[in-house]
């Protein structure tokens, strides 16, 4: 779904994996030359390795000039991005 220049895509699963970390990427890349909005909503649960590999992402969208942020952390998720300090990292929406 694209809203204004941004695109949003939803997590759908319950838990943020880094097998749905990398399917994400594959998407994104994939898209146009817009920054990208990752909803977390519906994920009660990640890893470490998910936000790496959105790290990673993130780090190939700037040398595209484009952006991901996130929105939508919470519980389990919102404690593993804190544990890990990811706030210099992937911002927060």
């Amino acid at each position: 779904m694209v809203a204004g220049n941004w695109i949003t895509i939803d997590c759908d699963t319950a838990a943020f994996t880094y097998a749905e970390a990398c399917r994400v990427a594959r998407k994104v890349m994939s898209c146009d030359m817009v920054p990208v909005l990752l909803r977390l909503d519906s994920a009660a649960s990640t890893s470490t390795a998910a936000m790496a590999r959105l790290v990673l992402l993130r780090r190939n969208l700037l040398a595209q000039g484009r952006d991901i942020e996130l929105a939508g952390l919470a519980g389990r998720v919102k404690a593993v991005y804190e544990i890990a300090r990811m706030h210099n990292l992937l911002p927060i929406r």
